[in-house]
């Protein structure tokens, strides 16, 4: 791994940021990738390189309960979209909670592929000349050199409009016309990934760290506009925290209004995500906090257990159900 020098490298500073977010925050920052196969972030804009990305993330091997594969192209968009932005999420909106907009607009970063999807972000030779922007009403400590804008609604702004405007919404746009989907749920897994980040910073950083992640993305979500998005903001409203018994997290229990359908994936055998509608809340919770400190995944305790069973009952239902003529 190369040598990043913390007095010198801003990087460092980026890669120790998401390291202290915790385990589901900390892989999607890859900052030396030799050796590994990379594209840059605007080959996903390409048509055919985008078709063929949906059509790798699908499933592998059987998973309709019935020995056949389900070749349903939706779960492989979702699958692709949902993991990269993961990486896109967790870099740029580390970066704006310590006062440094990085400028992920397509052609400005790699991606790695993990498992046939795009789920990690190096940033390296294709940023070189260009600097990071600051900002005056929210001083970083990191050693970056660049211009400064005066407020925070101007930094957020610069940083939003290259992920969203320039990136991401251009990707689903382009995808929800090779795949029928609604381009809804590829916001909803954008919007979870800035819920994800939140609920890290809570989690793993003292209350005065945590409160510009805080700030920014509660901000993000509630927004009625997204910058250099016409109409309103396509994050709102796609994700809420739900109170539950008083108990931790104290914000509440993170929910999507959408379901992702990886469940249906056969890397998933059915297991459910914890902020699933289609998991009872009682169970989402059991989930969160049998996970707190190991992350998303990798539990194996009985509330994992119990998010699989409902995930493989739902998927045997729905076989029977096509089995007999019925349109699932």
């Amino acid at each position: 791994m190369s040598v990043l020098r913390p007095e010198l490298d801003w990087q460092w500073h980026l890669v120790r940021q998401l390291d202290e977010l915790g385990p589901t925050v900390r892989p999607r920052y890859l900052p030396d990738p030799a050796g590994l196969a990379q594209v840059s972030g605007s080959r996903l804009l390409d048509a055919e390189f985008l078709r063929a990305a949906i059509m790798r993330a699908r499933p592998a091997e059987p998973t309709t309960g019935d020995g056949s594969r389900d070749d349903d192209p939706r779960i492989g968009v979702s699958r692709m979209s949902r993991l990269y932005c993961a990486a896109l999420n967790c870099v740029a909106l580390a970066g704006l909670a310590n006062g440094v907009g990085i400028d992920l607009s397509p052609g400005r970063y790699s991606v790695t592929f993990d498992n046939n999807v795009p789920s990690r972000v190096s940033i390296g030779p294709e940023y070189e000349g260009r600097e990071v922007l600051r900002c005056a009403e929210r001083p970083t400590s990191w050693p970056v050199s660049g211009p400064v804008v005066a407020t925070l609604d101007e930094l957020r702004e610069y940083v939003y409009t290259n992920l969203y405007a320039h990136n991401l919404g251009l990707l689903f746009t382009a995808a929800t016309r090779m795949v029928n989907v609604p381009e809804r749920l590829l916001w909803t897994n954008a919007a979870e990934w800035v819920a994800v980040l939140m609920d890290a910073a809570i989690e793993y950083l003292d209350p005065s760290s945590a409160a510009p992640f805080v700030a920014d993305c509660q901000a993000l979500l509630a927004a009625d506009s997204l910058p250099g998005t016409a109409g309103h903001n396509p994050l709102r409203g796609l994700v809420e925290w739900l109170p539950y018994d008083g108990g931790e997290p104290a914000h509440g229990i993170q929910t999507r209004h959408l379901c992702c359908m990886l469940y249906q994936h056969s890397d998933r055998h059915g297991r459910l995500c914890q902020n699933c509608p289609l998991l009872p809340l009682p169970d989402r919770a059991a989930l969160v906090r049998e996970r707190r400190g190991t992350g998303m995944v990798g539990s194996g305790g009985p509330a994992e257990q119990r998010c699989v069973e409902v995930g493989r009952d739902r998927i045997a239902r729905a076989t029977r159900k096509r089995s007999r003529g019925y349109t699932v």
